[in-house]
C-alpha cells in the first residue's frame, strides 16, 4: 500500500506523528525540488534515515570530532572493501576497537536527527509512504524521541529570530576565546564539539562553519550563541581581523575529546 501527498496539505511533522501512532512499517520518501530523505520506519519506530542533501559520512564526522584520525579511517575503509561480509563501517571500527559504541550511537543519531530537521522545514515538496518490509541492520539507529524532536524544532524556531539579532550576518568571523577551562568544568554537547572542531580546522565564518559541520541555520546560530554567551566563542564583524585575539593554544581543544556525549535536539544543514 502506498500513500501520496503534498506536503503542503500534510507536513513532515504530521506525518511523522500518523507513523508514529499507528505503528507503521515501510519507507517515507520526501522530495523537494532536487532534494529527498527516505526515513525507513519499523512499527513506528524510525531505523534508518538518508538524505540527497546531508552527505557527511559516519567516518568523515568521527575525524572531524577527533574521536578517529584520517590514517585509521582510510585504513578502516581499504579494509571494508576487502571484507567479504560488507560490514558496515561503523561495525568494524567498535569492532577494532578504534571508536566505542556511544562513539557511534553519538554519531548516528546525529546524522539522522539532521535530516529529520531538514526535512521539517519543508513548507512544500511531496511525501510518498510505502508499506514493505524492511530489513534491520547490523548496526541499529539508536532510539529517536520524534515527537520532543519535532516540539525542539518548533521551539528553535520561535527564539531564531532573536539568535539571528544577535547573529546578523553569515559572513561574521567566530574566533575561538582562550577560556578554556569552562568548557572542562562544563563539557562540550557532541554538537558544540562538532562547532569548536571545524573552527580549530579552519572555519573562520559562521557561513564556513555551516559549510563544514552541515548543521541548520537555526541549530548552527543557536549553538554559536550559546557558545559566545559561555565565553568559549567571540563573534568578529567582517571588517575586522580576528588575528590578534585568536587563541592558539591546543589546551582548547584537548577537551574535545572528553566532550559529553549528550545529543539533544539536532540539526539540518544550513539552507544559504
Amino acid at each position: 500500500m502506498a500513500i501520496a501527498g503534498d506536503l503542503a496539505d500534510l507536513g513532515t511533522a504530521d506525518l511523522l506523528f500518523l507513523i508514529r501512532m499507528r505503528g507503521m512499517t515501510g519507507e517515507l520518501l520526501l522530495q523537494r525540488g532536487d532534494e529527498d530523505a527516505c526515513l525507513v520506519f519499523e512499527q513506528g519506530r524510525l531505523i534508518r534515515a538518508t538524505s540527497s542533501a546531508v552527505s557527511q559520512r559516519l567516518g568523515e564526522l568521527l575525524v572531524h570530532l577527533g574521536r578517529l584520525t584520517e590514517p585509521q579511517l582510510a585504513q578502516a575503509l581499504a579494509d571494508q572493501v576487502r571484507d567479504p561480509a560488507l560490514r558496515p563501517l561503523g561495525a568494524r571500527l567498535v569492532e577494532q576497537g578504534l571508536i566505542s559504541d556511544a562513539d557511534l550511537a553519538d554519531v548516528l543519531t546525529c546524522q539522522a536527527e539532521e535530516i529529520l530537521y531538514r526535512a521539517l522545514a519543508w513548507q512544500d515538496g511531496t511525501f510518498t509512504f510505502v508499506t514493505r518490509p524492511v530489513a534491520s541492520r547490523a548496526v541499529p539507529l539508536p532510539e529517536i524521541n520524534v515527537e520532543r524532536l519535532v516540539l525542539d524544532a518548533l521551539r528553535l524556531a520561535d527564539e531564531h529570530e532573536a539568535v539571528r539579532r544577535r547573529i546578523p550576518g553569515l559572513d561574521y568571523q567566530v574566533v575561538i576565546r582562550s577560556h578554556a577551562d569552562d568548557m572542562a568544568t562544563d563539557p562540550l554537547t557532541l554538537k558544540e564539539s562538532i562547532v569548536i572542531a571545524s573552527i580549530e580546522r579552519g572555519a573562520q565564518t559562521v557561513r564556513a562553519v555551516a559549510e563544514a559541520t552541515r548543521l541548520s541555520e537555526v541549530e548552527l546560530l543557536r549553538l554559536i550563541d550559546t557558545l559566545c554567551q559561555r565565553n568559549l566563542l567571540e563573534l568578529v564583524p567582517p571588517s575586522k581581523s580576528p588575528h590578534d585575539r585568536r587563541s592558539t593554544s591546543p589546551r582548547a581543544f584537548r577537551v574535545l575529546g572528553r566532550a559529553a556525549k549528550a545529543t539533544a535536539a539536532a540539526p539540518r544543514p544550513l539552507a544559504n
